[in-house]
């Protein structure tokens, strides 16, 4: 190479809890192979690797070394004051997704500046942050995941997961580059507001029911459900979903034979969004502004009346625990053995709003992540 060439490398080395030590190290020949070394059986896909020890090795005095680290999500500041960019909250820079966001940010929050000015009742902060906060802390959550497999894995295990079909880096890879929030959504459509479903809130659109107590008497006006399986064979069956899902609203299903129940085995709770059942003839369809979205929590099942209008399950990772990214969730459905042939009626819940973008969704709002 001529002496005038200039290489640009990226990598990410765990600093550990002696920072200290780091801060003398960083320097060390001995040190940087120990960094940037496999932890596993040498690989074939190690020659970038070792290109990049080399390089450092060699010229590792005029290395430049950044702290890298994340920060909390916050849109608002005392509901007055706008965040946007790596002041809304910094991400590990694996993805290269830092300048992406910031832009994301910006396209957002003028189109809630631009539907602050057409109708003022909306408050700018908290629309940008329920629409963005989701989002960013998706694409947080996966940089810190790729940086940590990265560093502490190989390059045949990196290039099997990103690869796998229907695999958990294969759909974070799909709402990486589809789930990002539309400004024309933003500017004309107000989030949902989740809430908790309790026995009451969710009388319209079915029953919640939770734990009795052996030897409890049937009772479907306070804790049990009333179920009507006379219209089929019923199906009783364990429904793997993967995931998670991305908490957000399009479309709406209803089943009007059969009055369907759906609990969660995996001790977690998970979202539905749901519209009361409409009348059949006329084609009556739901609406977006009568749609509600439903948190079910754990050790709980619902059962929907015949007719209500859902979508779900969604979930999301929790927000403290990697190891409980659950991509994937085993759900008890109990339906009809044809529901899903005969029974089975989607609507769009945009088309009336002519939005033709199939992956404009309405966002949700949960709100201790917002």
């Amino acid at each position: 190479d001529d002496d005038d060439d200039e290489l640009g490398l990226f990598g990410n080395v765990p600093m550990g809890d002696d920072h200290a030590s780091f801060e003398t190290q960083k320097q060390d020949p001995q040190f940087l192979a120990r960094a940037f070394s496999s932890l596993n059986a040498p690989s074939v896909n190690d020659q970038i690797g070792n290109l990049v020890l080399e390089i450092l090795q060699r010229h590792g005095a005029s290395a430049h070394w950044a702290r890298k680290q994340e920060t909390p999500t916050k849109y608002a500041i005392a509901n007055n004051i706008l965040l946007i960019g790596d002041a809304a909250g910094a991400i590990y820079p694996s993805l290269g997704q830092g300048a992406n966001l910031s832009l994301e940010d910006a396209c957002i929050a003028a189109a809630c500046f631009r539907a602050y000015f057409e109708n003022n009742n909306i408050n700018i902060t908290s629309r940008v942050s329920a629409i963005r906060t989701p989002r960013r802390n998706d694409i947080q959550r996966w940089s810190r995941q790729h940086a940590m497999h990265v560093a502490f894995g190989n390059l045949e295990n990196e290039i099997r997961d990103w690869t796998q079909d229907n695999g958990p880096w294969r759909r974070a890879l799909f709402q990486l580059w589809n789930g990002w929030p539309r400004a024309h959504i933003a500017q004309h459509f107000e989030p949902i507001q989740a809430q908790v479903a309790t026995r009451d809130n969710f009388a319209s659109f079915g029953d919640l029911v939770t734990i009795s107590q052996d030897g409890d008497l049937y009772n479907p006006n306070t804790i049990d459900a009333k179920l009507d399986l006379s219209k089929g064979e019923p199906r009783l069956y364990f429904m793997e979903l993967h995931g998670p899902r991305p908490l957000s609203v399009r479309w709406l299903t209803r089943h009007t034979q059969v009055t369907q129940c759906l609990a969660s085995l995996d001790n977690q709770p998970f979202w539905l969004a749901v519209h009361i059942p409409t009348p059949s003839e006329n084609d009556h369809k739901p609406t977006l502004t009568n749609t509600k979205v439903f948190l079910i929590p754990p050790r709980h099942f619902v059962k929907l009346h015949a007719g209500t209008w859902h979508a779900g399950p969604f979930w999301r990772p929790s927000k403290h625990n990697d190891s409980a990214d659950l991509d994937r969730m085993t759900f008890v459905n109990l339906e009809l053995a044809d529901t899903n042939v005969v029974d089975h009626f989607s609507v769009d819940l945009l088309e009336e709003y002519n939005v033709h973008d199939p992956h404009a969704t309405i966002p949700v709002v949960i709100h201790d992540e917002s």
